[in-house]
């Protein structure tokens, strides 16, 4: 099984748990793919431009960020955070905002500061 296949509107696995608050599958699509020596593609898009990380930030998820940015940091990736969706032309820091969700603002401010 490949974790990174897409449909025809080019939704996968991770990106579709991201929407919600399901991290018990989070974890169980990092632990496979770890296992099987795979890499989660963490910064593709949908047709619309939705990304597991904008997800994850509207959602409110802050515990899905974290295991995101372990993840990259892990996997030698780089989050995007000023990432823009296509449609929407939102990114995760001013959806951050826009929630009033301190905690993702500061994971999100030093996952930055760490990556200059």
């Amino acid at each position: 099984m490949n974790v990174n296949d897409k449909n025809q509107n080019k939704e996968f696995p991770l990106l579709e748990v991201s929407k919600n608050k399901q991290n018990e599958i989070v974890t169980s699509l990092i632990n496979y793919a770890n296992d099987h020596k795979m890499v989660l593609n963490i910064t593709v898009k949908d047709i619309n431009g939705d990304f597991p990380l904008l997800n994850a930030v509207i959602s409110n998820n802050d515990k899905f960020v974290s295991l995101l940015m372990d993840y990259a940091d892990h996997h030698h990736l780089l989050l995007n955070i000023n990432d823009k969706s296509k449609n929407n032309k939102e990114f995760p820091l001013l959806n951050t905002i826009k929630n009033n969700n301190i905690n993702i603002v500061n994971l999100l401010m030093e996952y930055s500061k760490n990556k200059i």
